[in-house]
């Protein structure tokens, strides 16, 4: 079963941040790698989301049931 990884849009501007930050500190190959692994590990969700558990700050943004 396949499953959709939503991502906010806090945590893209982070991400984007991130980037940003590497490229400034000229971070080349291996940072540009590092983030390339980083998106990687985000979309990987969607096959086995129960390999991460839950944030501890996950209760102030969703409601389980």
């Amino acid at each position: 079963m396949i499953f959709r990884v939503e991502t906010t849009p806090a945590a893209e501007r982070e991400a984007q941040a991130i980037l940003e930050w590497l490229v400034e500190k000229q971070a080349g190959e291996a940072g540009l790698r590092w983030f390339l692994a980083l998106e990687q590990a985000i979309q990987s969700l969607s096959n086995i989301p129960e390999r991460c558990s839950l944030a501890p700050e996950s209760d102030r943004v969703f409601v389980r049931s």
